[in-house]
């Protein structure tokens, strides 16, 4: 199992942050050991949960592990946030 950890990312440009963003996605989970489909439901998650909120400001995506569990959080100024969690295998 993976340690511990939180990483953050504020994004300005959302078109130029769409292939970052999934390359880092599959990055964190290939780290912490969660499937590659679960990859791809995430980032369908994400985009969604960011369109168009560049727009109207900065947005920010987290990753935390702790006790065994992923959790995923996005949210653009002035929007509500998207919550994502998965058990770690």
């Amino acid at each position: 199992m993976a340690s511990d950890f939180l990483f953050a990312i504020e994004l300005s440009d959302e078109p130029a942050s769409d292939r970052m963003l999934a390359d880092l996605t599959a990055a964190v989970f290939a780290h912490v050991g969660l499937a590659q489909g679960t990859v791809a439901e995430v980032n369908g998650a994400l985009r969604q949960a960011l369109a168009g909120g560049a727009a109207q400001g900065r947005c920010r995506v987290r990753f935390q592990a702790a006790s065994g569990t992923l959790s995923v959080a996005a949210a653009c100024d002035g929007g509500a946030e998207w919550q994502m969690k998965r058990r770690l295998p």
